[in-house]
């Protein structure tokens, strides 16, 4: 996507590495665009007051002789924000790590803050996934999120390569084509975008100068649409608890690549007994259990056989996307079943 708007007018991309605990530059990279294109960049050691200390080094692949030879803050920064001049400024997590650092080198130099706009890449990852982590489940278009929101993670998801990271011109670079492909996603006419951009343009928030905003807010019930109803199959009529518990001991069907439990398969027992005969009944069970599994196996067996649904609710959102993503598992090793 090639940014429209003020945007188009350039904007600058910058990463900075610091000496560690200290927070002191050692390294400043940015590249200046207009819109997909880099027309120019800025690259600069920065010479320590102190010694590296070991993380950063060991992060970054730099040394004390390294950047012995860099000029120093106070020389490199002038430099800096002349080229970034009053342009917009966008860094990943800036708002958290690079323009404090920056702000607070800059004014130790005799600067001042730098005027113009910043924006955080950061959080426009939120804004296009929402949703991020290990083991998400997929969305109700059928896409996985990323495991995270760090720079490396959402380069992976877009297929952008693995360079090295923690060089400072190298993630500068890296951050702006991340900000391409999130602003693709973002600029897309589903109506779930549309009204993003749309609530960001009426709110004036500084990244809606990336994209045309549509006149007017799609419909809710486009943006977000219920979800289909579950086509319930013809009851089975058989329900075996046995069965159920068998599939839990060694060998049984859902042991592969699994480790069996005793306990696991007792609760699965347990949950199978009194969804056949009824009732109510409650059971308690230590960590390590494998307690999901052992009750979603015999709610989605005796949904099979009755015909009728069993409703699964949780406490908390993580035991929700822990049921989803064992649902997901379940998939291809048991009989079809439908959930919503």
């Amino acid at each position: 996507m090639n940014p429209t708007g003020p945007a188009a007018e350039r904007f600058v991309v910058f990463d900075l590495e610091t000496d560690g605990m200290g927070g002191g530059i050692i390294e400043i990279g940015a590249v200046l665009c207009a819109g997909a294109e880099v027309v120019g960049e800025f690259h600069s050691m920065v010479k320590p007051e102190g010694a590296l200390q070991e993380d950063a080094a060991r992060l970054t692949g730099l040394s004390d002789e390294d950047l012995g030879a860099g000029p120093p803050a106070a020389e490199v920064l002038p430099r800096f924000h002349d080229f970034v001049g009053g342009r917009p400024l966008i860094a990943h997590n800036g708002f958290d790590f690079d323009f404090p650092r920056l702000d607070r080198a800059s004014r130790a130099a005799g600067l001042d803050p730098l005027p113009g706009v910043r924006l955080d890449t950061l959080e426009l990852a939120h804004l296009v996934f929402p949703r991020a982590g290990e083991g998400m489940v997929r969305s109700v278009l059928g896409e996985r999120p990323p495991p995270g929101r760090r720079l490396g993670q959402l380069a992976d998801r877009f297929g952008l390569g693995s360079s090295p990271l923690h060089r400072a011109l190298i993630d500068a670079r890296l951050t702006h084509r991340v900000m391409l492909a999130m602003l693709e996603l973002l600029g897309r006419e589903e109506p779930a975008r549309l009204l993003q951009r749309w609530v960001l343009a009426r709110g004036g928030h500084p990244w809606a100068r990336f994209f045309e905003a549509p006149g007017e807010p799609p419909d809710l019930e486009d943006a977000v649409p219920p979800p289909e109803p579950a086509e319930m199959g013809e009851p089975t009529g058989e329900f075996d608890v046995r069965a159920v518990e068998a599939a839990f001991r060694p060998g049984g069907a859902l042991m592969e690549g699994r480790e069996p439990r005793p306990q696991q398969a007792d609760m699965a027992r347990t949950a199978a007994r009194a969804l056949h005969a009824g009732g109510r009944h409650l059971i308690e069970a230590p960590t390590g259990t494998g307690k999901t599994l052992a009750y979603l196996v015999p709610a989605i067996e005796y949904a099979r056989s009755s015909g009728r649904t069993v409703v699964i609710s949780t406490y908390s959102r993580v035991l929700q996307n822990q049921i989803l993503s064992t649902l997901e598992e379940l998939e291809g090793e048991i009989h079809p079943f439908n959930s919503i």
